[in-house]
This record gives structure tokens, C-alpha cells and sequence, in this order.
């Protein structure tokens, strides 16, 4: 429960209140502040949200005068935290089914990491929702040892021009020009590092490169055009968002019933995964939705598979309206350090600043659900409140609002109202504004701090927010 209560702070001066036994008058339902009103006497806690807790909950109360003469009454208000929902895009690429070094596969791994996450009691209230990568077009076949297998997914991947270091499908030395090389059937490396990803090679039977053995044939191959690649079938859940505990079943059941297979065409995964949080959110204003990209390799399939345009999707989605942050899990060995700087930018352009990287040479369940546990408490998180919801047959004045924080040493400082996120620079670091501007006829359902109050947030440990109710609203 968090509780917002008017209380002096900068700019503020105290005036007397009375001791306990007061009472206190609903301020909510006119607009104006009422001298006089009386407090109840004493202590105050901290209710702790996600890393660290943001929210201060006081039963403190008294009068206060601002600068200008105005009177402010005490007031306490229950208020809630911002509802988190994450909308899970899961990699079930045919990589998945390596073994890790504690036994199970990445897959099974992952699997009961998830299960036992939505199914543990301290998830409840939170929102989730999963989709997987890759999606295969209907009719399409996992493998394939023909042309004929793949129907509109054709051809087989049968060749590939050799002397390049991205696949390319072809039928003649032709398709492949001089610089390419040869067509030639291509294989695998027999033996690639713990937990980490096959390397492709060509011709067959030829030299990897030294302690990774020779290039040996793949018994199963893919359809080149096999997988889905725009964004809407990854933007439609295989379990829809729903709230724990009553969504963790569907969870679960999905889970069990699905099998690694396929490439990673992660652009249109992401796009998509984005697009769906973006859809609830409008749906659900005054929720919180973030995508969750979890990946044990880099794009292999579909357009872009360069990280810098794929990345631009991440950042699309944080900078839109409403604004959706991505989250990343990397699965990979402990030597794949590309991998992990490639999916730090991904994380970096969506708002996260890095990438969860799990290793695979460990406890992959566990690293994974302590991953789950720290995106649903990111700080990142707890840079928005719930407006306070009135009493039955009362309205909000919203001019009567304010925010300060309180440091971990007790130094207080006094937000200012800016309008919206546009303003916020003019506002240094001490902004805070709603999601929608009563003052243009919208009605607000958020509280947010501007992006230097948020980064205070994130770096500060013990910092905490009052938000104060029947106060004239300070603005900057």
C-alpha cells in the first residue's frame, strides 16, 4: 500500500497541526484547500517498489504555507503503484536444445526458469504475456532434405556460396559471382565451445579452424523462406497478458507444448514484441508494459540483421507514445563476448542500459529467473506513480499536487510541474509532469518524473517520493 500525504519541504514552511487523535477532511472532491485541517500525529515508513523502493507512506500531517501565502492542508491519500506487464519474446531457435553445463538443455533450462517465475506467489499482480521466434509460415515444414519439402517456403537450404561469412542460398556457381566462390553443400564444425552456437562451414569435410574438428554434413536442413518475417505474427500472443497468478497456466501449458526449431530472425520478433506492448498499453493506460527480447544467438534470418537497425526499433519503441522499454536476456557461453556488447546496444537503444547475459556454462534456470526477477523490479520502473484514485462520488483537483523526494541522508527536495516531457529540460533536474495534461482537457491515469529525476532514481539507493495531495501544485 502507498499512502501520499501533504508534508512541508522546500519551499514549504511548517504551521501548526494538532496531536493524535485529529481528523482528517477529504480534500478531493472540490478543489480547494481547507485551512485548518487537523493531523494525525506521528510516524512514517518506506514501502519498498522494485530496487530500492520509491514510495513514502506518512501519518504525519499539518498545515503548510508556500512562498506565495497559499494555504495547503494535510491530507492522506492511498495511492498504488504503477501495474508492470511484460510481454516475453522467446528465442525457440533450433539452438536451444544444446546442452549446458549443468546438464539440461538451454531450452529446458529456460523453461522451468519461466514456470517456476510466473507460478511464484511474489509475481502475483504482475502481467505477462509470451511469444516465440522463429514463426513458421503455415504449411511450411521444420526441416527439409528437398525443394519439393517447403511448398511456398522454398527452396531447400541445401548450398551456399563459400567464401563469405554469412550464408547465402544458392543453385549455381553462377548465383554466387566471383567473389563468392563456389556453391557448394555447407555443413557445421564438429566440435564449437560449451554452450555455445554451431560455426557454419564449407566445403564439407574440410578444416575448421584449429580444436574445432573438420566440417561435417547437417542431416536436417531449413526452407530458405520458411520463416515469417514481419512483425504481426510475432505481435500476436501465443498466450495473451494476463495477470498472475490466474495467467500462469496458460503459461506453463505453452511452454510445454512448444519445440525449439529454426533460425532467429530477430528484427521482425522485436518489432513485433514492441508492437503488442505498445497495443496493451494503450488498451490499459495506467500500465506499465515493457518487451522482454530473450535470445540465445544473433539474427540469422530475415532483414535487418545488422544490431544497429535492428536496435532502431528498441529505440522507436522507448521514445514512442505510449512508451514501451525493452529488456534483453542473452543465453551464451562464457567466451561469446560479441554477443554480449551486440545485445548491450539492443538493451541500451530500448531505455535498459544493458543486456541480462546468462552463462551457459552454469546454472542457467537460476541465472534466468534471477534475470526475470530483476526486470519486474527494475528502478527503471518506479519512475511513475498511479494518480490517486478519489473517494466514491469525489473528483481529484489536479492543481492540487505535488512531489519530493527524500535521499537516503534525509535531504529533501521539492519536484516541480512541467506539463509534459517536452518541458522537462527546462526543469534541470527536478521535473515531474502526467502522462495526459489535465489543463488540455486530458484526464491523467500517471505521475512521471522527467528522465534526470529517473536516472537519480536508479543511481540513488533509499531515495523515496511523497506525493502530497491537497498542496497547490508547484510549478516551475
Amino acid at each position: 500500500m502507498i499512502v501520499a500525504a501533504c508534508s512541508g519541504g522546500s519551499g514549504l514552511s511548517s504551521a501548526p497541526g494538532s496531536g493524535a487523535g485529529g481528523s482528517f477532511t477529504n480534500l478531493l472532491d472540490g478543489g480547494h484547500p481547507l485551512p485548518n485541517a487537523e493531523g494525525a500525529g506521528g510516524s512514517s515508513s518506506t514501502i519498498p517498489t522494485g530496487e530500492g523502493g520509491l514510495f513514502n507512506t506518512s501519518t504525519g500531517g499539518g498545515n503548510a504555507t508556500f512562498a506565495d501565502g497559499a494555504a495547503c492542508a494535510a491530507l492522506v491519500q492511498q495511492g498504488e503503484a504503477i501495474p508492470l506487464d511484460m510481454y516475453i519474446m522467446l528465442d525457440k531457435s533450433s539452438s536451444m536444445l544444446d546442452a549446458t553445463g549443468a546438464g539440461p538443455t538451454k531450452w529446458d533450462a529456460i523453461r522451468s526458469a519461466l514456470e517456476a517465475f510466473v507460478q511464484d506467489p511474489a509475481s502475483n499482480g504482475l502481467g505477462v504475456g509470451l511469444q516465440y521466434f522463429p514463426i513458421l509460415k503455415d504449411g511450411v515444414p521444420a526441416t527439409c532434405t528437398a525443394n519439393s519439402d517447403c511448398g511456398t517456403g522454398g527452396p531447400c537450404f541445401l548450398d551456399a556460396c563459400v567464401n563469405q561469412n554469412t550464408l547465402t542460398n544458392c543453385t549455381t556457381d553462377a548465383d554466387c559471382g566471383n567473389a563468392r566462390g563456389a556453391c557448394q553443400p555447407f555443413g557445421v564444425c564438429e566440435y564449437y565451445p560449451q554452450g555455445g552456437n554451431p560455426e557454419f562451414c564449407a566445403p564439407i569435410n574440410s578444416a575448421c579452424d584449429p580444436g574445432y574438428g573438420n566440417c561435417i554434413d547437417i542431416p536436417d536442413r531449413w526452407c530458405v523462406n520458411g520463416i515469417e518475417c514481419t512483425p504481426a505474427p510475432y505481435q500476436t500472443p501465443d498466450v495473451p497478458i494476463a495477470a498472475l497468478p490466474a495467467g500462469a497456466m496458460p503459461i506453463v501449458n505453452s511452454l510445454m507444448a512448444t519445440t525449439p526449431l529454426g533460425q532467429t530472425p530477430t528484427a521482425p520478433a522485436l518489432q513485433g514484441a514492441i508492437n503488442q506492448a505498445k497495443t496493451y498499453a494503450t488498451a490499459n493506460p495506467g500500465h506499465k508494459v515493457v518487451a522482454v527480447l530473450a535470445t540465445d544467438g544473433l539474427p540469422t534470418e530475415c532483414t535487418p540483421t545488422d544490431i544497429g537497425p535492428v536496435s532502431a526499433f528498441a529505440t522507436a519503441g522507448v521514445n514512442g507514445t505510449p512508451s514501451v522499454p525493452t529488456f534483453v536476456i542473452g543465453v551464451f557461453g562464457p567466451d561469446d563476448t560479441d554477443s554480449q556488447t551486440n545485445l548491450d546496444t539492443i538493451a541500451k537503444a530500448g531505455g535498459t542500459d544493458h543486456a541480462y547475459i546468462i552463462d551457459t556454462s552454469g546454472d542457467v534456470a537460476t541465472q534466468f529467473r534471477d534475470a526475470l526477477n530483476a526486470i519486474s523490479g527494475s528502478k527503471l520502473l518506479s519512475c511513475e506513480l498511479k494518480v490517486p484514485a478519489p473517494t466514491s462520488g469525489s473528483q481529484l483537483d489536479y492543481q492540487l499536487v505535488n512531489l519530493e523526494t527524500t535521499d537516503a541522508t534525509g535531504k529533501k527536495t521539492q519536484l516541480v510541474y512541467v506539463e509534459n516531457q517536452s518541458k522537462c529540460a527546462t526543469a534541470a533536474s527536478t521535473g515531474w509532469y502526467y502522462d495526459n495534461d489535465p489543463a488540455a482537457g486530458g484526464t491523467p491515469t500517471k505521475i512521471e518524473v522527467c528522465p534526470d529525476v529517473c536516472t537519480g532514481f536508479q543511481s540513488s539507493a533509499g531515495e523515496t517520493v511523497s506525493l502530497q495531495i491537497g498542496c497547490k501544485t508547484i510549478i516551475e
